[in-house]
């Protein structure tokens, strides 16, 4: 998965397969892809959450689309900007106007139940004038989806995870990570130059005209060369300048 090729057309038939299973994408990122709510998916848990709803596609393909600055991991942004716009808008708005999770609940829970339903989310989403898709919000707060009194709602211990999600922790990953990814494009580039090595060239063999210049000097110029030359090559050009002298 770290070599392979995005594959945008994986990207998009994963996301409709999670979507046909799913009211929508934040409710998708809770309750299936980043279940422990650390806003950080690694290859291990991507692969779960595909194997969950029978993705065969290509995997590694969908996951380099989705991890498109190489962090290793997949964030909330990367695989649904617009639905982290939106959790990211109602952080801010609570974190103004409450201060924390906790006191958010304590001010919104009408009925002093402990738990914040859907039409006082609404209602005091309404009075602070918060415009998100509320419904879309608390279907992705509610990830238990269990019921009391027949209704469902939201506990606190499923907003405490506000308190210490940052949304700009996806910013912060981009730069570094950019770099590293090209610089794993520039070795996949240069790797096949580095295991393809040209021959090193042979030292050229020396001229017949040159073993004779050697041989009619009167005395063998072996010190002209490089290496002393072999026995046999001695006696050759010995021979050959006693010939010559003839």
């Amino acid at each position: 998965w770290l070599y392979a090729k995005p594959d945008a057309e994986a990207r998009n038939e994963l996301k409709r397969m999670i979507l046909d299973r799913y009211d929508d994408a934040l409710d998708a990122w809770r309750r299936l892809i980043d279940r422990d709510g650390s806003n950080s998916v690694s290859w291990e848990e991507f692969q779960a959450a595909c194997s969950k709803i029978h993705f065969t596609g290509n995997i590694s393909g969908a996951w380099r689309a989705l991890d498109a600055d190489l962090s290793g991991h997949i964030t909330l942004q990367e695989f649904d900007p617009t639905s982290h716009s939106l959790l990211a808008s109602f952080k801010a708005w609570a974190d103004k106007n409450f201060g924390s999770s906790d006191l958010m609940l304590k001010a919104l829970d009408v009925d002093g139940s402990g738990c914040l339903e859907l039409n006082e989310l609404k209602r005091a989403c309404r009075k602070g004038n918060w415009r998100g898709d509320v419904l879309m919000l608390f279907n992705y707060l509610d990830k238990d989806r269990c019921r009391s009194g027949g209704k469902r709602s939201i506990s606190a211990a499923e907003l405490c995870f506000l308190d210490v999600w940052n949304p700009l922790d996806d910013d912060s990953l981009e730069e570094p990570h950019a770099d590293l990814g090209h610089q794993i494009q520039e070795a996949e580039t240069s790797l096949p130059a580095l295991l393809v090595q040209p021959r090193r060239a042979r030292p050229a063999r020396p001229a017949m005209k040159d073993l004779k210049k050697y041989a009619s000097a009167p005395v063998l110029p072996h010190l002209a060369l490089r290496q002393p030359p072999s026995r046999i090559l001695v006696r050759l050009l010995n021979s050959y300048a006693q010939g010559e002298g003839r």
